[in-house]
């Protein structure tokens, strides 16, 4: 579900947040619990 609404908006996204390259995986080892609708994932950010 998140998976395929990012590869949708992808370009928009990295757009809107000034991100170079942006990149989904399976699991974090470290990361911030992100809950919203009846969808529970993580995020993290790196700055180069």
């Amino acid at each position: 579900m998140v998976e395929s609404a990012v590869q949708d908006n992808l370009e928009y996204i990295k757009n809107e947040t000034l991100t170079a390259n942006l990149e989904l995986a399976e699991a974090l080892d470290n990361g911030v619990e992100i809950s919203f609708d009846d969808v529970n994932t993580q995020l993290s950010i790196n700055k180069h």
